[in-house]
């Protein structure tokens, strides 16, 4: 089973990549197993879902924001790049998913909140 196709993640206020209207973000690649890739028809917001199995269970959820940015020292504009994501790492036995639900919804709902983030982004710990 995959996630909606097409699909919308919220950031902010307005429902991305439009100015408030709901734009959706459509498959772009599952060719690799395990893995889907989405994007904005503009391509300035994308998201990957992937997931490795070995000796472990890794699922990851990524979502990159896309922009050009000009240096104003140089003059010169360059393309940058700002991610998000969210690792689950866990055995292949042992935890329940309701187990491994109670962490992500943990993590989650930390960062979710807004005097948290900040502190993140203004790296303390």
């Amino acid at each position: 089973m995959s996630f909606a196709d097409p699909t919308a993640v919220l950031i902010g206020a307005i429902v991305t990549p439009s100015a408030g209207t709901s734009t959706s973000m459509a498959t772009v690649d599952r060719s690799a197993p395990y893995t889907g890739k989405y994007s904005s028809s503009d391509g300035l917001t994308q998201m990957r879902v992937t997931h490795s199995l070995g000796s472990r269970k890794r699922s990851e959820f990524r979502l990159d924001l896309y922009s050009t940015y000009t240096d104003p020292t140089t003059g010169l504009a360059k393309d940058i790049t700002a991610s998000c994501y969210l690792v689950i790492n866990r055995p292949n036995a042992g935890f329940t998913n309701a187990q491994v639900k109670t962490i992500v919804a943990g993590v989650c709902g930390f960062v979710g909140v807004s005097g948290n983030q900040d502190k993140l982004l203004a790296l303390e710990s």
